[in-house]
This record gives structure tokens, sequence and C-alpha cells, in this order.
């Protein structure tokens, strides 16, 4: 079935819509070792979809910084992995308003 067809057809599965923000972003595995670049494709009141390089190396939970002195973060879930992108639900509540 070509895409355009197959498209048709798909069911938004998603509890809350998507903002396209395209934002740096890191990754800290909270074991000590450096942070890793990221950059935060886009973000949901449930999680995010994150483009990086390497995803498999990526632990199944880690921190998602969303500022560059590292203040601003959120525990986060690996729930699906791509080439080079990574699908993140969160696991802590905010404690900022992104949408504001």
């Amino acid at each position: 079935m070509p895409f355009s067809q197959s498209k048709r057809h798909f069911i938004e599965q998603r509890q809350s819509p998507r903002h396209r923000v395209e934002q740096a972003a890191w990754i800290d595995a909270d074991d000590g070792s450096q942070v890793r670049d990221c950059t935060l494709w886009d973000v949901s009141e449930a999680g995010a979809r994150i483009v990086i390089g390497s995803p498999a190396e990526v632990p199944q939970e880690f921190s998602l910084v969303f500022s560059s002195d590292g203040s601003i973060r959120r525990r986060c879930q690996v729930i699906w992995r791509s080439d080079q992108q990574i699908g993140a639900r969160y696991l802590t509540a905010p404690d900022w308003n992104w949408t504001a």
C-alpha cells in the first residue's frame, strides 16, 4: 500500500497534541557520565521526540535537560527508538510551564 494511502488509515493515539519546538537539549544518564547533545524535535504534555546520534546508547531511563545550566529537566523513559530518534515519556511532572 503506498504511503499516501496508508496515511489515511492512521489513527491518532496520542493523549495530548504535539508542539514542534526544534531546540537544543541534553540527555543526562544520571550516572556521572558526560551529558549528550540532542535536539528536542517536538513535545507534548506526556513526552517528547528527540533527535540524537546513537539512540541505542541512551539508557532506558534518563533526565532530559532543557536548559544549558541544567536547572530545567525532567526524568524520562524511552518508549521507542529509531535510527536517529527516540520517543520519551515523562516520568516526572514539570516544575515550569513550557506552554506559557
